[in-house]
């Protein structure tokens, strides 16, 4: 299944079961927050399709300093967001841009490398 079908799913059923799954899991107070979680699917299996994708190419340091800039960049927004009082929305958006900048940089780094010599 693709990152784009999982998160599409994702987006039906939060509307409809986002309530029962949050309760399940005992986090009804994110219930609220359920419109981010198709959107980190999507980022975070784009990552991982990009990344398995790089290590067969044997690109391990690009791999190496996107984990860096993902850590980095995650951090900060889930830091800037904790002390805007964004609440438990600023560690799952932190989450989901920790997983897309991810994204970015291989898709970034894949391109300029398979571009015009």
């Amino acid at each position: 299944m693709s990152a784009a079908s999982a998160a599409a799913l994702a987006a039906l059923l939060v509307p409809g079961f986002g309530q029962t799954f949050f309760a399940a899991i005992g986090q009804p107070a994110m219930q609220p927050h359920g419109w981010l979680l198709p959107f980190g699917i999507w980022l975070a299996g784009s990552y991982a399709a990009l990344q398995f994708w790089s290590t067969r190419k044997k690109r391990f340091p690009t791999i190496a300093r996107t984990r860096m800039m993902q850590v980095g960049s995650g951090l900060t927004a889930q830091l800037g967001l904790g002390w805007a009082g964004a609440g438990p929305v600023g560690l799952m958006l932190g989450h989901a841009l920790m997983a897309g900048a991810g994204a970015v940089n291989l898709a970034r780094r894949h391109g300029a490398a398979t571009g015009p010599r």
